[in-house]
């Protein structure tokens, strides 16, 4: 629940930040282009599988990680590349819910690369998206090493 709360809280601190003050006014598509299912339908199964592959990519990178090298380089490999593996490595650390937090907020590499990914056909800058979710991860950090001094 504490880690639920430091998220939100994190990700209303970056939307008043982040947002513009501006009215935004919301436009309807052109008429050229119609609704089509089977384009819904197509698009989504490419969001899926394109998903899933960078899940499978980074596991079997992890996978190898943690037959190769040490502990601590796995740990700190999962908690940077994918959130999943990131958070169960850190079950048994002396830090392990400040770095879960961060690990959650920040994302892993993984989220990153498949944002990227389903953002390439767009005008959306990704650099900024990357220095938010770093502030992300170091404000939920900082959040919940707060609450577990104090608790």
């Amino acid at each position: 629940i504490v880690l639920f709360i430091i998220q939100t809280i994190v990700a209303i601190l970056v939307y008043l930040l982040t947002s513009n003050k501006k009215e935004q006014v919301c436009t309807l598509p052109p008429d050229d282009m119609q609704f089509s299912l089977s384009a819904a339908i197509r698009d989504g199964a490419y969001s899926t599988i394109t998903v899933c592959g960078f899940v499978i990519y980074f596991s079997i990178i992890l996978a190898l990680i943690r037959a190769h090298f040490s502990k601590n380089v796995y740990l700190f490999s999962a908690l940077v590349l994918e959130v999943s593996q990131g958070c169960q490595a850190l079950v048994h650390h002396p830090l392990g819910f400040p770095l879960t937090a961060f690990t959650i907020c920040f994302s892993g590499i993984s989220v990153h690369l498949q944002t990227a990914a389903l953002c390439h056909d767009t005008d959306i800058s990704l650099l900024p998206y990357l220095g938010w979710k770093l502030f992300s991860g170091v404000t939920a950090f900082s959040l919940a090493s707060l609450y577990t001094f104090f608790s």
